[in-house]
This record gives C-alpha cells, sequence and structure tokens, in this order.
C-alpha cells in the first residue's frame, strides 16, 4: 500500500447513491441549537475562544450505517472502490485519513477477509481514554436503539486498542469472545457487512440519546464491577496530570493542588489507578475539580448535581466537551481560565492562584445554589 493520497467519498454520497452498497438507519435527526453557557467560569473566558464555543451549533443525525464490502485500508480507514470514506457523523475527516495512512505508507500488508456481518465503534483518537466515554461506547447503544443486540455482535478491533478499553467492554457486557482483532500495520481487512454507528456530540453538544446512553453504561458498568473496588478518600476531587506527562503541562500544579488540598479536596491521578476503582471514586462524587482532561468526563459515573470544573489554558483545545456531558447529566459544569504560553509548543498554561480560590470559596461552598 503506496499511502498515497486517494479522493475521498463521503457516505453518505454512496448511500443516495449505491443504496445496494450503503444504507443509514435513522433514529434522530440533525438538529441545531445555541449551546447553553457555562454554567461559571473564573479567569478570563478569551474572546475567540467563546466564540468558538457558541459556533457549535448542529448535531448531525443518529442512526447506523451498514455497508456492503468495504476494505478497512488503516485502523479506522474504510474505504470502497479504492477511495477512502470519509463522514462528519463518524468524526472521520479527510485530515484524520490523512494521519492515519500515514501510519501504514510504505508497510507490506496482507489482504484478510470477513465474511458475515461485524460491528466497528473506534475511530479517531481511539487511544484516548475520553474519547472511549464519550466518542465510542455511546455507540453501543445507538446500535441497540437501531434493533442490533449488542451482546451478540462481531466487533472489529485493531489489535491496538488499548487494555482499559477492553475492559470497558468487558463491564458493558462484551464477550472476548464478541471481539475480532486484526493488524492494522500488517493487514487490511475486507468486510462483508460493517455496521457503523455514529457518534452523538458535536464537541459541546450531545444528542439526546446520550442522556439514556450514559445512564446505561453507568448502571451496567456499576453491576459489573468488583464490588472490592472501594474508594475510601472522599466525595470532592481534585484531578492532577502531574503524573500523566502529555501535553498541555501546568505550570503552578504544586501551588494549585495545595489550594484545593486546604479545601477538603482529595488530590487524584485517575490514570494510576484501576479501571473499577476509578468507577467506584467518580460513583461517590459530589464535586470534581482539576487540570481538564479526559478524566473529567468519568463524570459519567457521578450522580446528578455532582459539581464538575476544569482547569485550562486561553486556546480552544482540548474544548468543551464537559459541558455537553453536565447539561445532558445535569452536573453544572464551569472552568477555571488561564494563560497558553504561545510559545510552548505542548501547550503549558498557568492558572492565577486567585482565580482557583475564588471558585472553590464561591461555587465549591454553595453547590445548594447551582
Amino acid at each position: 500500500m503506496s499511502g498515497e493520497a486517494a479522493p475521498a467519498l463521503k457516505l453518505f454520497d454512496l448511500v443516495h447513491g449505491e443504496p445496494d452498497a450503503a444504507s443509514f438507519h435513522r433514529i434522530a435527526p440533525a438538529h441545531a441549537a445555541v449551546p447553553l453557557p457555562p454554567r461559571f467560569f473564573f479567569g478570563d473566558f478569551p474572546a475567540d475562544v467563546a466564540a468558538h464555543y457558541f459556533r457549535h451549533i448542529g448535531v448531525g443525525p443518529v442512526g447506523t450505517f451498514t455497508l456492503r464490502d468495504v476494505l478497512f485500508q488503516a485502523a479506522y480507514v474504510i474505504a470502497r472502490g479504492g477511495c477512502p470514506v470519509v463522514c462528519s457523523e463518524l468524526n472521520i475527516h479527510p485530515p484524520h485519513v490523512a494521519e492515519a495512512m500515514a501510519q501504514v505508507a510504505g508497510r507490506e500488508r496482507i489482504v484478510r477477509r470477513f465474511d458475515g456481518s461485524f460491528a466497528f465503534i473506534q475511530g479517531p483518537g481511539h487511544h484516548i481514554f475520553g474519547h472511549w466515554l464519550v466518542d465510542f461506547l455511546p455507540k453501543l447503544f445507538v446500535l441497540a436503539a437501531c434493533g442490533h443486540d449488542p451482546g451478540a455482535l462481531l466487533y472489529l478491533m485493531p489489535k491496538t486498542t488499548p487494555t482499559w478499553a477492553l475492559t470497558f467492554l468487558r463491564l458493558l457486557g462484551i464477550r472476548a469472545d464478541q471481539l475480532v482483532f486484526f493488524d492494522p500495520f500488517a493487514e487490511m481487512i475486507e468486510v462483508e457487512v460493517l455496521l457503523l454507528p455514529t457518534f452523538l456530540h458535536n464537541g459541546v453538544r450531545f444528542a439526546a440519546l446520550f442522556v439514556e446512553a450514559a445512564r446505561a453504561i453507568k448502571a451496567t458498568a456499576e453491576a459489573g464491577r468488583d464490588p472490592a473496588a472501594a474508594w475510601t478518600g472522599g466525595s470532592r476531587l481534585y484531578l492532577s496530570r502531574g503524573k500523566a506527562g502529555g501535553f498541555r503541562g501546568l505550570r503552578n500544579r504544586d501551588a494549585l493542588e495545595a489550594i484545593a488540598a486546604e479545601h477538603g479536596f482529595a488530590i487524584c491521578h485517575p490514570e494510576q489507578m484501576p479501571l473499577e476503582a476509578q468507577i467506584a471514586m467518580y460513583a461517590q462524587a459530589t464535586a470534581i475539580v482539576g487540570e481538564y482532561g479526559s478524566a473529567h468526563h468519568m463524570s459519567i459515573f457521578s450522580p446528578p448535581g455532582t459539581l464538575v470544573c476544569g482547569l485550562r489554558g486561553s486556546v480552544y483545545h482540548p474544548g468543551f466537551i464537559q459541558s455537553g456531558i453536565g447539561h445532558a447529566l445535569g452536573q453544572p459544569t464551569g472552568y477555571v481560565f488561564g494563560a497558553t504560553d504561545p510559545a510552548d509548543a505542548g501547550g503549558a498554561f498557568t492558572v492565577p492562584e486567585p482565580a482557583l480560590r475564588d471558585c472553590l470559596e464561591v461555587v465549591a461552598r454553595n453547590t445548594h445554589l447551582l
């Protein structure tokens, strides 16, 4: 496979132009609404970031695509007739295709065929914890709403799927014998029938089905987890990325964590905890504050009314999907803004300590008013 760019095929064009090759079972139409603002914020909310937030008006149609005789060219890139497929409802855009194809460019790969019907729920960001919570796991409930039994389907899974993602699937009732793995760096996979459920958000707002999906994820995972995986650290959580590494380093992390501890928050490093213990921790939460990232999205396991606050820089990335979760699940959600260093390629930022102190003293002490 050369990895050279090929003209992209829009999936809905295929649905409309070749109904024998592709169809779409729609269970909810596209809709538009201006996003509700954050419930609160401290620090300076940059005007360009606010404008970006409120531009997220449209949520796409919800449903499941059925494709026949397609080829996996890379981990999540499918193609028909030699053309890679792009589809905003699957969050697969041309830059995603280019990135995935660049990873396999120049590799000699065999073609393996699977006859029968398979579902595929992954996509861009499949190595990132938060994407599983807000993008991929809810797709199981899109499949169910379209008349498929998630507990009876077979799922195509790249061998690069993280171990914790497989634990999530197990907790949601997906058995090991339902998972069919392929190596995207050594294989291209031909599939007779492929089910592709849509995702449920636009980066700020969620489709209505997310509420039902999140409740089902919470109930199913809590019922299936080991009861010995307990949390005794209290209900006020401060999420630190101090041991996670990666981008968006918080330069005054130690000072902010000291302020949080003064206000009765347990300093948590969720990535160092077993997944089932994390679920137990979030299930007891009444307030979740900390460096904004994937760990915040575990609030889907927290009760309605849980306060959620993310510390973030002055650029749009990493987005505002937590506001959508909060609006959907009745969890008052806001932010403490700091300043991103424009000279730092990793997006390092600093949050004013008085801004966090104000947030904890005004909001966290008065959650009954939210």
